[in-house]
């Protein structure tokens, strides 16, 4: 829900000024959402190592994902 918008957003971002700008809120806005997930981990009785560990492998792996496609973006505008 948080990773599929910001992703979209830097990626359309790419070459433009609001690059680093998008990315910077996108990386704040992620590590948000794991400073949330450890709080919210024992109040819904989960073990925090194993959610912190699997969400923040999932934002990595999308992450990843993000960086691939705006390269390939970034690719596609300068081959023109």
């Amino acid at each position: 829900v948080v990773q599929v918008p910001l992703g979209w957003w830097v990626v359309r971002s790419v070459g433009t000024g609001r690059f680093l700008g998008a990315w910077a809120i996108g990386m704040l806005a992620r590590l948000a959402l794991l400073g949330g997930l450890a709080l919210a981990a024992p109040l819904l009785w989960l073990d925090r190592t194993v959610l912190l560990v699997t969400a923040a492998g999932a934002l990595m792996a999308l992450l990843l994902v993000e960086g691939v496609v705006a390269l390939m973006q970034l690719s596609d505008t300068t081959g023109r």
